[in-house]
């Protein structure tokens, strides 16, 4: 009952031994008197927030091709990163891919973009893709349990969970986004003392997921 508003899940099983991160979504501070264009931006993403996406999109798509040369960073950021964000709630996967990587020009230096551009080829299943650019991206960012999930989870299954234990930095070890990624990979590999004990320590961090 707690979680009735979510959608049923399958039964995890050794056959769904992966975890789907989220991607994480570009906010922008409170508009200020006068600015307009950052107003319309919230307003875009408050529409999407009440499941509203088209009529979101086409006031972002707007946005874009009317006034692109007047948005500062922050705001052509928000644009993409929130129309990446209806279209992944309607199902475009592929279309949502394409414009994370396409923010990551934009902010190449950022946890974020640079997380939410692997998780696009994770995305479009190109695993081998995604666990290249996740190894630079976990020596750029070495204390991001995020990063590391993400390295997790689409490295080869033919890999033993013991041995990538032992290669997560003590940093991260403990992060909840690693936890669940290993708590699947190890029910995969009937290691079910530490399917648990990974579980345990990700439903500790993330008791208001239903995963």
């Amino acid at each position: 009952t707690e979680f009735e508003s979510t959608p049923k899940r399958q039964a995890l099983s050794k056959a769904n031994s992966r975890f789907q991160l989220e991607p994480h979504w570009p906010t922008l501070p409170a508009p200020q008197e006068g600015d307009p264009l950052s107003a319309d931006i919230v307003e875009a993403a408050r529409l999407i927030d009440g499941n509203h996406h088209q009529l979101g999109r086409l006031k972002l798509m707007q946005l874009r091709e009317r006034q692109w040369d007047r948005l500062d960073a922050d705001q052509r950021f928000a644009i993409l990163g929130n129309l990446a964000r209806a279209w992944l709630k309607e199902g475009e996967t592929r279309k949502a891919s394409m414009l994370f990587i396409a923010a990551r020009s934009l902010r190449p230096d950022d946890e974020d973009t640079c997380t939410n551009e692997v998780l696009a080829y994770e995305l479009l299943d190109e695993k081998e893709r995604a666990c290249a650019m996740e190894e630079t991206v976990c020596a750029k960012f070495p204390r991001s349990g995020r990063a590391h999930a993400l390295w997790l989870n689409n490295i080869p299954a033919a890999l033993a969970v013991a041995d990538l234990e032992r290669k997560i930095p003590a940093l991260v070890k403990m992060d909840a986004e690693v936890a669940m990624v290993m708590a699947r990979r190890s029910i995969a590999e009937n290691d079910y003392p530490r399917a648990e004990r990974f579980a345990r320590k990700a439903a500790e961090a993330l008791n208001d997921k239903s995963d």
